[in-house]
């Protein structure tokens, strides 16, 4: 119900877990990646119900390549304080950036390391699979495939397609990630 002054920053992230929730970082040494990024401002004041677009631009150099994975935060400029107890809130928003610098080395590979369910008999769906790969490149991937139920081994009619990654997730280099895809129809 009042104007905000907001800060634009710049973390990093990886992967934490293998359920794809990122871990931000903040930057290192040798880090330099953070210095092709720029914001057309990097901080502003916004009011109730005003939206602000703010340009991110990126300048990869010719030596640049693969991947590289931006968290553009924005956070109030100062903390809100309670007055009666001292407590202060303070929180930012956090944008996930991967870029793919592309090159004649890139290597985009994906190995599925475990594949099943979660019992060994079902009389009712749903069903839920356990489908985790491994990223074995050098580059992010969006794994994408179905699993495709039928009666028998020799049966060509499908009665169930099931996509294991809906969501469109990525997978980070060297990273592994699990889908729980599920059979509910």
């Amino acid at each position: 119900n009042k104007t905000e002054s907001i800060t634009v920053g710049l973390m990093k992230f990886t992967a934490k877990g293998e359920l794809g929730q990122p871990q931000l970082s903040n930057r290192e040494a040798g880090d330099d990646y953070f210095d092709w990024v720029k914001f057309s401002e990097s901080s502003f004041d916004v009011a109730p119900n005003e939206w602000k677009k703010i340009k991110m631009t990126i300048d990869v150099p010719k030596e640049a390549a693969f991947g590289y994975y931006y968290a553009v935060t924005f956070s109030r400029t100062q903390n809100v304080v309670n007055g009666r107890s001292g407590a202060a809130i303070a929180g930012s928003t956090a944008i996930l950036v991967l870029l793919d610098v592309s090159s004649s080395s890139e290597k985009r590979a994906l190995s599925v390391t475990d594949f099943s369910v979660n019992q060994s008999f079902f009389e009712f769906l749903p069903v839920t699979f356990s489908v985790k790969v491994k990223n074995t490149g050098n580059i992010h991937v969006v794994p994408q495939g179905n699993i495709f139920i039928t009666r028998s081994l020799n049966d060509k009619d499908n009665i169930g397609i099931i996509s294991i990654n809906k969501g469109l997730g990525n997978v980070l280099p060297q990273t592994n990630r699990i889908f729980y895809p599920a059979w509910e129809e």
